[in-house]
């Protein structure tokens, strides 16, 4: 049973998702524009290769990235939706931030607030995040 389908425009994914266009990609993943069909909610979702990670022996850092977005709830942290999975991938649907890079915005200067400041006020989190075994996330820029 394929539970993706082709249109013109999008795919349609478990019956609950409407993927869109590429928004970046990765060694093993490709991130597309989705919708939800049921909510109408917008989201970013991350399709990883499921046998390009196990060829390289990664399975275990995948399912950890998942555990901590299942975890840590933080304003300034994508958010996990959903994970989902087929035979040959998985489906990790998570908040869609706009903006581009950060690493971007950080190395041509674009963020208004210090740097410093930035880092000062998240090291406390970082701190926490480590003592629960969390050691590395992705950080958005909020907009204020």
């Amino acid at each position: 049973m394929n539970s993706e389908r082709q249109s013109t425009t999008t795919t349609l994914l478990h019956g609950k998702y409407e993927l869109g266009r590429v928004l970046g990609h990765g060694s093993f993943a490709k991130v597309y524009h989705a919708r939800n069909l049921k909510t109408g909610q917008h989201v970013a979702m991350k399709v990883v290769g499921k046998e390009k990670v196990i060829k390289v022996g990664m399975m275990e850092q995948v399912k950890r990235e998942i555990s901590v977005m299942k975890m840590v709830k933080h304003p300034n942290i994508v958010e996990l939706h959903e994970v989902m999975a087929s035979k040959s991938k998985i489906y990790i649907s998570i908040e869609l931030v706009r903006g581009g890079e950060l690493f971007n915005k950080v190395s041509k200067g674009r963020l208004k607030e210090d740097l410093a400041s930035l880092r000062n006020r998240c090291r406390g989190r970082w701190r926490r995040w480590l003592r629960r075994s969390i050691w590395r996330r992705r950080l958005r820029i909020r907009r204020r």
